[in-house]
């Protein structure tokens, strides 16, 4: 699923029933999805400008361990966040947590966009 949101946001499809039904099946598999999944289709969904409110509450609810996120995972995620303007307070700080544990993996571009999406 991701893989195809991914592609979608790529080509700028804009196919509402597609998109939904996709959606629909990411959040059905939130709790199975790796930690690059869950930040594609965050991406995924920021660059269609697809403001997925049942994804987002999907995400809160699915806990995520960001200690198994890639600092490239972490980044797109918060990005995708920031873009469509969700904010949860508690995930930001445990992401926060975790990238400042990894903070000496993160290439130029993952920072920038890190601390763009939590200004």
């Amino acid at each position: 699923v991701s893989n195809t949101l991914w592609a979608c946001a790529r080509m700028q499809l804009q196919d509402t029933l597609m998109l939904r039904a996709l959606m629909g099946r990411a959040i059905e598999d939130i709790n199975r999805m790796c930690p690059l999944d869950v930040s594609i289709v965050t991406w995924a969904c920021a660059t269609m400008k697809l403001r997925e409110v049942e994804w987002f509450r999907a995400v809160v609810r699915a806990r995520l361990e960001f200690a198994d996120f890639s600092p490239q995972n972490m980044s797109n995620f918060v990005w995708g966040l920031a873009t469509l303007t969700w904010r949860n307070d508690n995930m930001v700080l445990a992401v926060g947590r975790e990238a400042a544990k990894k903070i000496q993996d993160f290439i130029p571009q993952e920072l920038s966009n890190f601390t763009w999406a939590l200004a």
